[in-house]
């Protein structure tokens, strides 16, 4: 006859208590890794949401289809992943998700977090730029990856080919008459043909107030693009080919970023 003891009576016990530990320490430690995991999908899946959000999330979702034609038009190719937007519930959860300044509407870390700031009064009208802008944040990091896309490229290019897109969303503190005569008054952007894995690139490593930077980077692309649209988008296509951007800069437009610059700011300085 077989004893059972008491340590064996104990051990279905044991081995449930144990499950519901990892069961709560796995979901603890996902939540962890991954703070979007309690967000939830609205009826456009591409959107996904925090509780409290979903009038954001709602319009979100109707401007989605235009600014992604908007995006893959301006930037000459598709998407090449599919597209997942991140809508907070306050502009605080924003700030702590997208690790990003709490007084800015969107961002693209590893992913794209939208803020309810863009519900404020001051900007009623423009979600729809706001997504173009950080689409084509997101567009170039599917290509390039994230450490690809902060270490090849220069953050002036980054942001100026996002407010090329957008028409200006991110400058929209500074007119381009006030970003040109301060241009003219040596208040200017200088810019860097690379970008940086170890030093996190923004308005201030260009001595700039984050509006100007903005708007300048956004005319110095601008001006890059119109004069050979054809170039611009070969450029484009090298760079998320993954070229190196110095390199696909000077093959495509014969001369280096700072002689480029030269070109645009020399009617400026006439004025």
């Amino acid at each position: 006859m077989l004893r059972t003891t008491r340590h064996e009576l104990l051990r279905p016990f044991v081995l449930i208590g144990a499950l519901m530990l990892c069961s709560q320490g796995c979901a603890a430690l996902h939540a962890a890794l991954d703070p979007t995991s309690g967000f939830l999908s609205y009826e456009d899946r591409r959107v996904r949401y925090e509780p409290g959000a979903e009038a954001l999330a709602r319009q979100t979702a109707d401007a989605l289809p235009g600014a992604i034609a908007t995006v893959e038009q301006s930037l000459g190719s598709p998407f090449p992943d599919p597209v997942e937007i991140y809508v907070a519930a306050s502009e605080e959860r924003y700030a702590e998700l997208a690790n990003a300044p709490e007084d800015t509407r969107g961002a693209v870390t590893r992913k794209l977090f939208i803020s309810p700031r863009v519900l404020r009064p001051a900007f009623t009208g423009t979600l729809p730029a706001v997504l173009s802008h950080e689409l084509s944040h997101l567009h170039l990091q599917q290509h390039l990856g994230y450490q690809g896309r902060r270490g090849r490229l220069p953050a002036w290019f980054d942001e100026g080919l996002a407010e090329a897109v957008s028409g200006g969303c991110g400058g929209s503190t500074v007119s381009v008459t006030a970003a040109t005569e301060a241009i003219a008054n040596g208040v200017k952007l200088k810019p860097n043909d690379s970008g940086s894995v170890f030093r996190y690139q923004d308005e201030r490593t260009y001595g700039l107030e984050r509006g100007m930077f903005y708007r300048q980077s956004g005319m110095f692309v601008e001006f890059l693009r119109d004069r050979d649209r054809q170039v611009f988008s070969m450029f484009l296509k090298r760079i998320e080919a993954g070229g190196t951007f110095a390199r696909e800069f000077r093959q495509s437009f014969g001369m280096t970023v700072e002689d480029a610059w030269g070109k645009f700011e020399k009617p400026i300085k006439t004025l």
